[in-house]
């Protein structure tokens, strides 16, 4: 790709960028399969220590919460609000498809 208005550094700087941004764009595609579980596994795991570190800060008159005490009531609070999530999740697509029906009768009359 010529460019022949720019300087030579500048050519080669504009060349690398598209060819860095096309290996992100292509390893983000190919690699999808690994890279979402890696990723939301970071997420959790930020989440989780950040939330350990809150609960081992709070002070109840002279007892501080160990560690070790505060990781697994994080573990259990992250649990239980990941287990609500995907009840409402679920129950929301148990409606969807109860209601199925009646939104297909409502999309042939638009159509």
């Amino acid at each position: 790709m010529y460019i022949p208005f720019l300087p030579l550094t500048q050519r080669t700087s504009i060349l690398g960028f598209l060819l860095a941004a096309f290996l992100i764009v292509l390893v983000m595609i190919n690699g999808s399969s690994i890279l979402i579980p890696i990723t939301i596994s970071v997420g959790l795991w930020l989440i989780i220590n950040d939330l350990t570190n809150v609960i081992h800060r709070i002070k109840i008159g002279p007892f501080q919460c160990p560690r070790g005490l505060a990781m697994i009531v994080g573990l259990v609070l992250i649990t239980f609000v990941m287990l609500r999530v995907a009840g409402v999740v679920y129950f929301s697509a148990i409606d969807f498809m109860s209601r199925w029906p009646e939104y297909m009768k409502n999309l042939e009359a638009l159509i």
